[in-house]
């Protein structure tokens, strides 16, 4: 038997590995596999010492579970529908938190909580402090309650246990408007405390429910006072530096989208005897933009630029998003360029990464390339953008051969009149011009990412990647599944059959009822990618590095990458590993918060667009199914709808739980996901971003 102290070490550990209960049967099977040898007697004898040491506790007569000690954990809650919550632990099971024992905190909070000692095998927590807030601004409503009003917050935070509580200096009530409310956590007590910082304007207006989605997730509409005044006083001089490479002369394009306002990359063309450099230059925003400077500061918070389906939020002012790091056409500007040295052949022999200064010759819009890539000439540009083509097409072929997974989803978007009321739809339509662009920056960001993990990684200084992670196998089990139910097979065996067999079901489902479901299912089953120090790996591209090095001026981490790029190209030095790992960390929270704005406006506009579709008829899939009701998406708006089972007319329906079905008693008729049905528009409400359907009878 080895050394007492060390079994007891190990039987601590084991136990909180565990996070539960076990017995001494189950301690000793797992001392067994990490090579201690144990008798009952003295396991037991080794038990009551640890629980007098108050490290062990007696659960039951032969059962154990570890000492939950006074000791603060600080972690994010996650909340259930009822109002208790969740401690997220980084390792064991999660901590449960009564609802009455999450003090002030709201869903997504970072907080401190202490283990309670309950006789409950559950471990349970109690909230104790807010760490720091995920949202310091509350969007509520007002609304007049025969001589008083009431104050009804918006979004998803508050649950019916939390109590607000306002101050309302300098605000006279005005029924129908949003205000927003800044957390002041100043204040003791279980009410979230809130004070009036401005007024939004009239609920259902268009500017004002765009805003209050924006302040609903966590981003700011205006910029500080600090950060606007610098960027207004920063020096606009464009000029050569020691160490910035003069590529003016050579031959510079953008290739943006019509509405575009702001150009951040742009490619460049040159030939030489060997064949071409052709080069990928991005904005030089970290020469801008100062580490520890009020620009900083407020980019880091923000950390991506927001985008609604009818503007955008940046992350930058305007004077650089727009104008400074703008790589307008005929204008000098500061950029970091990645210069590949390419062959006739279309082989990448080597490359350059530099900081450069540049001058762009022309800015096309997609459609003008497109022109050029189908024929039309342009004498100037022409050998440039079918070159740069022809090897992304070269680019493309190949991630896909090595393992890199296509999701082409058809994108709809709303035709919006001058007060961004929807009155149509429109695809976007991806062709080769997109194409070249995309590959052009996916191989400067692998190019970047695999420099610095081979360079700088001999130096053992940190980078950031960003990370992607292969799926879990529950989830591809789900997809196959699913998809064999159509008749489509997925094998999950290994990673590059399965990434072949995503492409093909991508492709043969292409236009079918079954299209956005399956598509959505399939992407959903995707890991999520993230910003991270800890690993350089892409599954869904198939690349081993990856980082983002092309739009510092609308993503937080590029423009580490840019700082922390040229720190080590110039001095040989790197950042600090926790430093940049919580700005990663931080980063990938924004950019999910990002996202989810931007479907809460998509959510929004689908809405108002189906009021004007009340009474009509339409295809749809069935996309989800519950207990009191199916939800249902038609494809023609990609939008999604509830068909409750207490409203649908015809047929006593239930939901079976055993087939994960609707069922008619008396028809016997099964509904599935994904049965096609006919649903009518019953009602839409786009300030509670939910649509009210009703299944139509086609028999």
């Amino acid at each position: 038997m080895k050394n007492m102290n060390d079994l007891a070490t190990e039987v601590v550990k084991i136990l909180d590995d565990k996070s539960g209960v076990l017995n001494t049967k189950q301690i000793r099977s797992r001392l067994s596999k990490k090579g201690f040898t144990i008798k009952d007697p003295d396991l037991v004898y080794l038990l009551d010492k640890l629980i007098k040491q108050k490290k062990v506790i007696r659960v039951d007569r032969n059962k154990y579970r570890i000492h939950y000690n006074m000791n603060p954990l600080i972690g994010k809650l996650d909340f259930t529908r009822r109002g208790s919550a969740y401690f997220l632990a980084e390792k064991g099971s999660d901590i449960f938190i009564h609802e009455g024992n999450v003090l002030n905190a709201l869903a997504g909070d970072e907080v401190e909580i202490k283990v309670l000692n309950t006789a409950r095998k559950k471990k349970e927590g109690k909230v104790i402090r807010i760490v720091k807030r995920a949202n310091p601004f509350i969007t509520v409503q007002v609304k007049e309650a025969g001589n008083r009003f009431k104050y009804e917050p918006r979004g998803t935070s508050f649950f019916p246990n939390h109590q607000l509580q306002i101050d309302l200096v300098d605000y006279t009530p005005v029924d129908g408007e949003l205000i927003q409310l800044q957390i002041d956590d100043d204040v003791p007590g279980k009410r979230v405390n809130a004070y009036y910082i401005g007024t939004l304007g009239k609920a259902g207006d268009n500017d004002t429910e765009m805003h209050a989605i924006v302040s609903e997730f966590g981003f700011a509409t205006n910029f500080a006072h600090a950060t606007a005044k610098e960027a207004e006083n920063l020096d606009e001089t464009i000029s050569t530096e020691k160490g910035r490479k003069d590529l003016r002369d050579v031959l510079t394009f953008t290739i943006d989208p019509k509405t575009a306002k702001d150009f951040d990359d742009a490619l460049s063309f040159e030939k030489n005897k060997e064949g071409f450099i052709i080069g990928v230059h991005i904005a030089d925003v970290s020469h801008f933009v100062k580490e520890g400077s009020a620009l900083d500061k407020e980019a880091a918070e923000r950390a991506t630029s927001v985008y609604l389906v009818d503007r955008t939020i940046p992350m930058l002012p305007e004077k650089l998003s727009n104008n400074l790091c703008s790589l307008r056409p005929n204008e000098d500007r500061l950029a970091f360029s990645v210069l590949f040295n390419c062959s006739i052949e279309g082989e990448v022999r080597d490359f350059e990464i530099t900081k450069s200064i540049i001058h762009s010759d022309h800015r096309f819009a997609y459609e003008e390339a497109q022109e050029i890539i189908e024929g039309k000439a342009d004498k100037k540009f022409e050998e440039a953008v079918l070159t740069c083509n022809q090897f992304a097409k070269k680019f493309r072929k190949i991630r896909f051969e090595e393992g890199a997974i296509n999701f082409e989803t058809p994108e709809v978007r709303f035709v919006l009149d001058k007060t961004g009321k929807p009155i149509g739809l429109s695809t976007k339509e991806r062709k080769e011009a997109h194409m070249l662009i995309e590959e052009w920056m996916l191989l400067a960001n692998k190019t970047v990412a695999k420099f610095m993990k081979q360079q700088a990684g001999k130096f053992g200084f940190p980078f950031i990647y960003r990370a992607h992670e292969a799926p879990s196998f529950e989830k591809l089990m789900d997809l196959k599944l699913f998809a064999k139910k159509f008749g489509y097979t997925v094998n999950i065996d290994n990673n590059t059959v399965l990434a072949r067999d995503i492409n093909k079901l991508v492709k043969a489902i292409e236009g079918k009822p079954e299209e956005y479901l399956l598509n959505n299912l399939a992407i959903r089953s995707m890991a999520k990618a993230i910003y991270t120090t800890q690993k350089s790996s892409h599954f869904g591209l198939s690349f081993d590095f990856y980082s983002h090095f092309t739009s510092p001026i609308r993503r937080y981490p590029d423009l580490l990458c840019h700082r922390y790029l040229h720190l080590f190209l110039t001095e040989k030095k790197g950042g600090k590993q926790d430093f940049m790992e919580a700005l990663a960390q931080h980063s990938s929270t924004m950019e999910q918060k990002a996202s989810e704005a931007e479907r809460a406006s998509i959510k929004y506009k689908q809405a108002e667009f189906l009021e004007s579709q009340i009474g009509e008829n339409f295809k749809a899939v069935v996309s989800g199914l519950t207990d009191w009701g199916m939800f249902a998406l038609i494809p023609e708006f990609n939008a999604e709808g509830m068909v409750r089972i207490s409203e649908i007319a015809f047929g006593d329906f239930y939901f079976d739980e055993k087939s994960r079905s609707l069922k008619c008693k008396k028809s016997g008729r099964v509904i599935q996901m994904g049965d096609e049905i006919t649903v009518k528009v019953a009602a839409a409400s786009p300030l509670e971003r939910r649509i009210d359907l009703v299944l139509i009878n086609e028999n």
